[in-house]
């Protein structure tokens, strides 16, 4: 960890990463220590016990603090597990809500803008082609490459993501269409 936190012993539940993390804001410098857990949905897998941590972490030691320095961040791309699980929780974190973003995915005509901001240039058709790919997720448009065609930017986008992070960062839909794609070529 960038704080220089070194636990003594393995972390092995979630229990013992949040009480690591209140080792790390404890002897932080910062006036502000924002938690940001991603993806928290895949995180949070049966028996992992990582809600009720979540929890326990938060209600018994983060806003108990009398410097009021933290600020959770909580993402997920489930909306019905984060709706169930942290929205209208009834369990530790309910009425914990501040605040709601709600991020949606590029449109086809943001998409072309956000190529064009990049100097990626192609045609309606390719860009059409790629968003069939992509759908609307900025991440998927940042890794896309200038002077690729799609054949060159399609495949390792996803399969490097998918070799790198061991997770499902596509839909089913996505892959078949990459796999439909792939075997036409072959």
């Amino acid at each position: 960890m960038e704080a220089g936190y070194k636990p003594p012993k393995p972390l092995k539940t979630w229990n013992d990463a949040f009480n690591g993390l209140k080792e790390v804001i404890r002897h932080s410098a910062d006036q502000k220590n924002v938690i940001f857990l991603d993806e928290l949905s895949w995180m949070d897998t049966k028996g992992s016990g990582l809600i009720s941590a979540l929890e326990s972490f938060w209600n018994g030691w983060a806003t108990a603090r009398a410097e009021k320095d933290i600020l959770l961040i909580v993402c997920t791309s489930a909306t019905h597990w984060m709706l169930d699980h942290i929205v209208n929780a009834k369990g530790g974190l309910h009425n914990r809500l501040t605040a709601q973003i709600h991020l949606n995915p590029f449109t086809l005509h943001e998409c072309t803008e956000y190529l064009h901001s990049r100097n990626i240039l192609f045609s309606h058709h390719q860009i059409l082609q790629y968003y069939m790919i992509l759908g609307g997720v900025p991440f998927y448009w940042s890794l896309l490459k200038k002077g690729r065609s799609l054949p060159q930017n399609r495949l390792p986008v996803f399969s490097g993501l998918l070799l790198r992070s061991g997770t499902n960062l596509t839909t089913c839909t996505e892959l078949c269409f990459l796999c439909r794609i792939s075997i036409s070529r072959s």
